[in-house]
């Protein structure tokens, strides 16, 4: 009950954060947004962080699925696309490409960090823009480990 709670917590999180950035505008006028690739994490042979109960992958899966559909629901203009709507590893630089063939304006890639301890709240939201900086570079280095590990 609780992680069903927190991932109802973090799709409205997003969903805030949406808002409050002015991408979305629920009025009569076309939205800023016409197209959101979302992005679940890891997948297939990859399956991000491991806890007891559950794996990154599959989470990541159904948050993402909530959250497409959630912007579905509220906001009929937006297209909404995936780069993965199954168990399978879609390659990083695929990921990048689906969202550029479908000129999408935003593109989110949801993720969960695990921790050994049971009592850690709260959420994470990483904005990479067009400016680089160390931090974004360093996020990134760690979220792409999984290449090294192929090779």
């Amino acid at each position: 009950m609780k992680q069903k709670i927190f991932r109802i917590i973090t799709i409205l999180q997003i969903v805030i954060f949406l808002f409050s950035f002015g991408l979305i505008a629920q009025t009569n006028k076309s939205p800023k947004l016409k197209t959101i690739v979302i992005d679940p994490g890891h997948g297939g042979s990859d399956p991000g962080a491991v806890g007891k109960f559950s794996k990154e992958k599959d989470l990541t899966l159904k948050i993402s699925k909530k959250f497409g559909d959630l912007i579905n629901v509220n906001f009929k203009d937006v297209k909404v696309i995936y780069t993965r709507t199954d168990d399978r590893n879609v390659e990083l630089y695929k990921r990048a490409e689906i969202a550029n063939k479908n000129n999408a304006d935003l593109f989110i890639s949801i993720h969960i960090n695990s921790f050994k301890k049971t009592d850690p709240y709260g959420t994470e939201t990483y904005v990479m823009g067009l400016s680089k900086n160390a931090q974004n570079i360093e996020v990134a280095k760690k979220e792409n480990s999984v290449i090294l590990k192929r090779y």
